[in-house]
C-alpha cells in the first residue's frame, strides 16, 4: 500500500496544518493577504526522456481558479501515444483546506482507485483528524487514523494513532501536552495502546525560570503501574540568556544520579568559546573533552580545537581550520588529526566563488604522504545567476566518473529542460540517472524521479502571490555536499540568521537536531546509516525540506 506523501505528513504531524501550507505544490500560496501581488512559476507539464531521446513519463499538474493543486497526473509513453497511468485528485472544502487525496492508478481502460486519505478541521481551521485508506477487491479499506486536538492558541494539545483491524480502530500510540501561559510546553505524556486500552509509556515535564528559558527536563517512564526516573536535564544561564551548565541525570530506581555535565563560555559578541564536558565519577566530575573555537573580526569561526583528558593533562584530537574571503565567504576548511607532536593533515574542503555564487566544491583526503581528490564539483551559471551546469567528478579506489546536469531557462529564469551526461571516452555521452531538479528564479521549486531519466522539458505557468510571501522566500539556504558521507554544510544567504534543522527517515522518525546559528553550518552525519533521508529547516521567516543521501 502506497503512504501518504513524506512531505504532506511531516507538515501534518509536525503542527504545519494550514492546507495552503501543506498541499500547494511545489510552492506555496495562500489568500489571507492581498496586498502588493507579484507574480511566481510553477511547471505544470513536464516530459521526461530516456537516453535514447525517447519519452518515458509525463507529468501534469492541474490548478484550480484559488490557484490550488487540483491534480497531478502522471501519463506513460506506450511506444507512439501516451497512455493513462497513476493520477492524484485534491479536493477542499469552502475555506479551501484540503479534505480529500484520492490516488488512482489506470487499469484495463478505467480510472482504479489505490490510496486515499480523508481530513477533518475544527472551527479554527486546525486539523482533527485524517485517515487513511486502501483499495482491494473492489472496495475501499481502512488503513489508519491520526487525531488531532489544538487549543485556541493553536497549541497541539493531543495526537493519536489507530491502526485499523479488521473490524475496529486498534490504538497504537498517543501523545497528551500542555503549556504555560507564555505558551513553552510543560509536559508531554506518551500512551500506547496495549489490548486496545490507553497505558502509559513515559512523560517528560519541562520547567521554566522567569525569563522563560528552560530550567530542567525530566523523563520517566512507566514501569510496573508507577512511573520510574529515566534521565534529567538542569540548565543555568548567563546574563544575556546563553547556556551557561547543562548536567545530565539518569535513573536509578527512585533516584537521580549524576551522569555528565557541559559548561560553556562565550567571548564578547556571545559566540561559543569553550565547551567543556565532564563525567561524574563516584563523588565528582571528571574532565572529557574539550572544544575550542576562535573567531574573525566578523563572527565567522575560523577554529575548532578538540581535546582529550588523559592521565590529569588535556591532549589534542582533532582540529578545522575555517578560512574566509573578503566577502565572507568559506573557501577553505581543513581537517586535521594529532599525531603525538604535531597537526597532521586529514581531510580539506576547498570552495571557489564568482561574485555571490558557489561555483566549485572539492574534497580530498590525505593519505600516504599525499592529497588525493574524492570529489570536485563544478558549477556555472548565467548573468542571472541560474545553473548552466553542474559537473561532478568523483574518485573511488583510483577510478574516476564524471558526470553532468545542465539546464536551459526561458526569459523568465525558469528551467524549461535539465538534462544529465557521463563523460566517456573524452566526450559526453547521453546517461541516465533517478533525479534531476526544476528550477524557477534560481530556487529548486520541484525535481523530476524516474529510473530512467536523463532529460526533461518542462512547461510553466505563472500566479501571483504576495510580496510579504515574495520577501519570505528570498533567503536561500544550500545543502552540500549532497550525496554527503561525513559531514553535510548548510548554507545560508543571510548572515543572521537562527535555524533548527531536523534530519527525518523515510519512516518520518526524527533523528537529529540541530540548532543553526552561522551562515555557514556543519552537521555531522557519521551516525547515520547510509540511504535517503529529509533535512527539515526551520526558521521565524522561512521553512523548507530537502532530500538528503548518505553515502557509504
Amino acid at each position: 500500500m502506497k503512504k501518504i506523501s513524506f512531505f504532506l505528513l511531516l507538515n501534518l504531524l509536525l503542527g504545519n496544518t494550514d492546507a495552503q501550507k501543506n498541499i500547494y505544490y511545489p510552492t506555496q500560496f495562500t489568500n489571507s493577504l492581498t496586498k502588493n501581488k507579484s507574480l511566481t512559476w510553477l511547471a505544470d507539464t513536464i516530459v521526461a526522456y530516456n537516453h535514447l531521446q525517447s519519452p518515458t513519463y509525463r507529468y501534469i499538474y492541474v490548478f484550480d481558479t484559488d490557484n490550488k493543486l487540483s491534480q497531478f497526473k502522471t501519463d506513460i509513453w506506450q511506444s507512439d501515444h501516451w497512455e493513462n497511468y497513476l493520477r492524484t485528485n485534491y479536493s477542499y472544502d469552502s475555506n479551501n483546506l484540503l479534505i480529500q487525496i484520492l490516488d488512482e492508478q489506470w487499469n484495463q481502460g478505467l480510472w482504479e482507485g489505490h490510496n486515499r486519505y480523508s481530513f477533518t478541521y475544527d472551527q479554527n481551521n486546525k486539523l482533527t483528524s485524517y485517515i487513511t485508506e486502501y483499495y482491494d477487491s473492489n472496495s475501499w479499506h481502512y488503513s489508519e487514523k491520526y487525531q488531532y486536538l489544538f487549543d485556541i492558541q493553536n497549541h497541539l494539545l493531543f495526537y493519536s494513532l489507530e491502526n485499523w483491524q479488521t473490524d475496529h480502530w486498534d490504538k497504537n500510540t498517543k501523545y497528551e501536552y500542555t503549556y504555560n501561559t507564555h505558551g513553552d510546553l510543560v509536559t508531554e505524556l506518551h500512551q500506547i495502546g496495549e489490548n486496545n486500552i490507553w497505558v502509559n509509556y513515559e512523560i517528560s515535564t519541562y520547567t521554566y525560570d522567569s525569563n522563560y528559558l528552560k530550567t530542567q527536563l525530566e523523563i520517566l517512564n512507566w514501569n510496573n503501574n508507577a512511573w520510574e526516573n529515566y534521565f534529567k536535564q538542569e540548565f543555568t544561564y548567563t546574563s544575556t540568556g546563553k547556556i551557561d551548565t547543562e548536567i545530565d541525570y539518569y535513573g536509578n530506581n527512585s533516584q537521580w544520579l549524576l551522569y555528565d555535565k557541559t559548561i560553556y563560555t562565550y567571548n564578547a559578541q556571545d559566540s561559543v568559546e569553550t565547551q567543556l564536558f565532564q563525567i561524574y565519577q563516584t563523588d565528582h566530575f571528571e574532565n572529557d573533552e574539550l572544544y575550542l573555537y576562535s573567531y574573525d573580526n566578523d563572527g565567522n569561526k575560523i577554529l575548532e580545537v578538540s581535546k582529550i583528558w588523559n592521565s590529569g593533562t588535556w591532549n589534542n584530537n582533532d582540529s578545522i581550520k575555517y578560512t574566509f574571503d573578503s566577502q565572507n565567504h568559506l573557501i577553505q576548511k581543513q581537517f586535521f588529526k594529532w599525531n603525538s607532536s604535531t597537526w597532521a593533515n586529514f581531510q580539506q574542503w576547498h570552495y571557489v566563488y564568482n561574485s555571490n555564487q558557489l561555483i566549485q566544491e572539492s574534497y580530498e583526503k590525505w593519505e600516504n604522504n599525499a592529497w588525493y581528490y574524492l570529489y570536485i564539483y563544478t558549477m556555472d551559471f548565467d548573468t542571472q545567476n541560474n545553473l548552466l551546469s553542474r559537473i561532478e567528478e568523483r574518485w573511488q579506489n583510483g577510478n574516476a566518473t564524471k558526470v553532468k546536469y545542465s539546464y536551459l531557462y526561458d526569459s523568465n529564469n525558469n528551467s524549461i529542460e535539465g538534462k544529465y551526461e557521463q563523460w566517456n571516452n573524452g566526450a559526453w555521452e547521453d546517461f541516465i540517472t533517478n533525479e534531476i531538479p526544476i528550477f524557477s528564479n534560481q530556487q529548486v521549486i520541484n525535481s523530476v524521479t524516474n529510473n530512467q531519466l536523463h532529460r526533461y522539458e518542462a512547461h510553466f505557468k505563472s500566479f501571483e502571490i504576495n510580496t510579504i510571501q515574495a520577501e519570505a522566500i528570498k533567503i536561500k539556504c544550500s545543502i552540500y555536499p549532497n550525496p554527503a558521507k561525513d559531514f553535510v554544510n548548510i548554507d545560508f544567504s543571510e548572515n543572521q540568521i537562527t535555524a533548527k534543522a531536523t534530519i527525518f527517515s523515510t519512516s518520518q522518525k526524527a533523528i537529529q537536531t540541530e540548532i543553526l546559528k552561522d551562515k555557514h553550518n556543519q552537521i555531522n552525519i557519521n551516525n547515520l546509516k547510509p540511504g535517503v533521508y529529509f533535512i527539515q529547516i526551520n526558521s521565524d521567516s522561512f521553512s523548507n525540506i530537502f532530500k538528503l543521501v548518505k553515502n557509504y
